[in-house]
């Protein structure tokens, strides 16, 4: 099974990435899972491991990055 991960702090590109990719891989393939997370922080806490992880190289949201310790 290929697992991807879908990283986009905008919803609407994060499930059109995940449209595409499902209507791709449903032509070659049935064995995959597709997970999408709006930040890079979410992304780090998952225990998942992935083969493939679409990034979004630019996030607005000051979230992606880890809160500071205290």
């Amino acid at each position: 099974m290929i697992k991807f991960a879908i990283c986009d702090d905008e919803p609407q590109m994060a499930q059109e990435i995940a449209d595409q990719l499902a209507s791709y891989m449903n032509e070659i393939s049935s064995d995959y899972s597709v997970e999408c997370f709006s930040s890079g922080y979410a992304l780090l806490k998952s225990s998942d491991e992935f083969g493939i992880i679409f990034l979004d190289i630019q996030m607005e949201d000051g979230n992606s990055r880890a809160p500071a310790a205290a």
